[in-house]
């Protein structure tokens, strides 16, 4: 696996990704109707908010097969927060996730860290 940050011409790529994870989770939990659609304009604009002002809080994953998780994050003043982190199905449970998410960690004890996840994703939870 390799790590890049996230740049403006990888927004398609990040919205593939989280799309196919997203729908595969929701699927899996007979979530049908919370599937969503190819339209990336309401990610693309917190990813682009998030390289603008923490452009090192954005990584994205590859394998030999091509690009297969990304994460973002941002960093205010002492509060950190995990805004996505989403890995392809193919690639799950290789530690990709937790490697991204590692990476992305601030090294500062009094930097307080939250994210927010579904509560029927163990995965996440666990995290």
């Amino acid at each position: 696996m390799r790590t890049r940050q996230i740049h403006e011409l990888d927004f398609p790529i990040c919205s593939d990704i989280f799309n196919e994870a997203f729908n595969d989770l929701h699927r899996a939990f007979g979530f049908d109707e919370d599937v969503v659609a190819d339209d990336d304009s309401w990610l693309v604009k917190p990813l682009a908010h998030f390289l603008a002002t923490d452009p090192q809080g954005g990584l994205i994953a590859t394998d030999d097969e091509g690009d297969v998780a990304f994460a973002s994050s941002f960093l205010r003043d002492g509060y950190w927060f995990l805004a996505f982190l989403f890995v392809r199905p193919r690639a799950q449970g290789r530690g990709i996730g937790r490697s991204l998410l590692r990476q992305l960690l601030p090294d500062r004890d009094e930097i307080a860290l939250a994210s927010m996840m579904e509560s029927f994703q163990a995965t996440a939870t666990g995290l």
